[in-house]
């Protein structure tokens, strides 16, 4: 069939219609079975699928919601910072961010020459240029391992926001992906000295939020396994209680630091 405009009544506009050559029902009928005969010829093409090359829009988001999905859990409302150790908390930090003269370049930066002490028989990493770049996983790892630096002595020398957030960023790694045996007392300590250190306006960035977010997600699900165990050990046994203590202790230091990203999140 073909199709014919046909003007309307009052020539302001076409209509469509059939070809005015189908004049009787058998007429019309043979051009239905016509063009039903012609169906398996019809060719329906499938859809593309796009190809790897292309970049997909939102992508790098998309990656941080999946990884935060799969770390997602419960928090547990046990977990309450009170007014005093809070208080006290803001007060070391501002104390400290007084003594910050200003922000530092990635090249001129206390926590990276920090850093750089912490392996002087490495010969490749000499330089402070691109240093917490090419630090490997393990050296990270082995970093993390040292004590931490005096953070007032890191915010009287000056230093980087971009630097504190890259030693963040891995400091979050160890901890999410660890399991809960990268939940020590290095860690607690390490990273209760990068929340002194952060500023609370850099804090509030999307990737810094992001980093924060990790790290509170896991302490909230291996923190109460780790109370647990406690409570199922050999009371009797020096040897626990000494290890029982220490463990407590390093609880302690990361309950602190869960309470304080917490508050960090209801005051944004």
């Amino acid at each position: 069939m073909t199709d014919t405009n046909i003007p309307l009544e009052n020539g302001n506009s076409p209509i469509l219609a059939y070809d005015m050559s189908v004049t009787n029902v058998e007429d019309y009928l043979a051009s239905v079975r016509q063009e039903e005969n012609l169906l398996p010829n019809v060719i329906i093409a499938s859809a593309k699928k796009p190809s790897a090359s292309i970049p997909v829009k939102n992508s790098t988001k998309f990656e941080r919601l999946q990884k935060i999905s799969n770390e997602a859990s419960d928090s547990d409302p046990r977990f309450v910072i009170n007014g005093d150790a809070l208080n006290y908390f803001k007060h070391m930090k501002a104390q400290l961010h007084s003594n910050i003269p200003q922000a530092q370049s990635q090249h001129n930066c206390a926590l990276v020459n920090y850093c750089v002490n912490t392996f002087p028989k490495e010969s490749d990493i000499s330089s402070t240029e691109n240093f917490l770049q090419n630090l490997r996983d393990d050296q990270w790892s082995e970093l993390f391992a040292s004590n931490p630096p005096d953070a007032l002595e890191i915010a009287s020398a000056g230093f980087s926001f971009r630097n504190l957030q890259q030693i963040l960023h891995n400091l979050a790694n160890l901890i999410c992906e660890g399991k809960g045996s990268n939940i020590d007392e290095k860690t607690s300590t390490w990273l209760f000295a990068i929340l002194l250190l952060l500023d609370d306006l850099f804090a509030i960035q999307e990737s810094i939020s992001y980093e924060l977010q990790r790290i509170k997600r896991a302490l909230d699900r291996y923190i109460p396994s780790m109370i647990d165990s406690l409570a199922s050990g050999d009371t009797k046994s020096d040897k626990h209680m000494i290890e029982r203590e220490t463990a407590e202790m390093v609880i302690s230091g990361h309950v602190l630091n869960l309470c304080i990203i917490r508050q960090h999140f209801k005051q944004c």
